[in-house]
């Protein structure tokens, strides 16, 4: 890949090569405004695809119930979490590294399984994260007056 036209002409190649019955497809990417729109798309589908509704046999099921444990962890450390902890340095670190994993793989894999089995690489920062944000925090001690 020399060019982002040839990346465009190599994904939808790819993409197209992935055949069965959990194949998906994304938009075709044929700019970069159409990349941006086109990420957060491709990070659910890394992150949280399968899901329960895609599921058609036992290996999908089990797949499905896994990211459907994460996407309620990731909604509750979405809850819990406070603004001024996303500017820690570890914090920018994992996220950055899980949202550009996932848009990269999203992007460029066009099979639910494939990426599920993926997933293994990217699932210590990411589950590092969501149990760092969701943690039960204490409250600040009070000064003596």
């Amino acid at each position: 890949v020399d060019s982002f036209d040839s990346f465009v002409q190599y994904q939808a190649r790819v993409a197209k090569d992935w055949q069965g019955g959990s194949s998906f497809a994304l938009p075709a990417i044929d700019s970069p405004i159409k990349l941006a729109l086109v990420a957060p798309l491709a990070l659910a589908t890394a992150l949280f695809r399968p899901t329960i509704f895609e599921a058609h046999n036992a290996f999908s099921l089990a797949a499905a119930l896994d990211n459907t444990v994460l996407f309620i962890i990731f909604i509750y450390a979405l809850k819990r979490s406070r603004l001024r902890e996303l500017m820690e340095p570890e914090v920018i670190w994992m996220c950055s590294f899980v949202v550009m994993w996932g848009v990269l793989y999203g992007i460029g894999t066009g099979n639910l399984g494939a990426i599920s089995r993926f997933k293994i690489q990217i699932l210590p920062p990411f589950i590092t994260l969501l149990v760092y944000m969701a943690r039960r925090r204490l409250p600040s001690p009070r000064p003596a007056r």
